[in-house]
């Protein structure tokens, strides 16, 4: 029977003659996610056997698109982004560090120009995959995010998203709003 051991070792060969930076840590995120378990565990339960087929299928299908050049994101289905997971498909942007840094940023230069709570209003334009919207509005509960796309895919992904946040209703109402004017 197969272990934990040998499906990270299998992940890792893999990994390591692809485009992949990190290897250990992909394959570490993959296997959590495929098995419903922490790194910790991971490591705690090296030896034990994973008697789930249909797990170690999923795990091996989804190495080989890491290897094929899948984002490690959509493989997951999320991305971690100041602190939260946000959900992330096909179909926008994956938010890069840069942008987490941008958006941390705007939060402690709000902050200094001592508006947080103020009621701002907040236009992101190209919403994506919404995680300056939602961030934003998380940071700042009492201002108006406006987000706006011109695609009817990226309002559609955002809608979802935004759907599994907890935010202002505003967003919400807009891109509705968006959702069926574009329609």
């Amino acid at each position: 029977m197969t272990t934990i051991q040998q499906l990270m070792l299998y992940g890792m060969e893999q990994l390591s003659n692809s485009a992949c930076d990190h290897p250990q840590f992909e394959v570490s995120q993959i296997l959590s996610d495929v098995l419903g378990l922490t790194a910790a565990q991971l490591l705690s339960r090296a030896h034990d056997p994973i008697s789930d087929l249909d797990a170690i299928q999923r795990y091996k299908l989804a190495i080989k698109e890491r290897q094929n050049g899948r984002p490690l994101a959509l493989i997951l289905g999320n991305i971690p982004f100041l602190g939260r997971d946000f959900y992330v498909e096909q179909g926008v942007l994956i938010p890069r560090p840069e942008t987490e840094w941008l958006v941390d940023q705007t939060i402690q230069w709000i902050h200094k120009q001592n508006w947080h709570n103020e009621s701002l209003t907040i236009l992101e334009l190209g919403v994506g995959s919404g995680v300056i919207s939602l961030s934003l509005s998380e940071a700042f509960p009492k201002a108006k995010v406006v987000a706006w796309d011109h695609s009817i895919e990226a309002i559609k992904l955002a809608k979802k998203i935004f759907n599994r946040q907890t935010f202002s209703l505003f967003i919400k109402t807009f891109l509705m709003i968006l959702i069926l004017w574009k329609l």
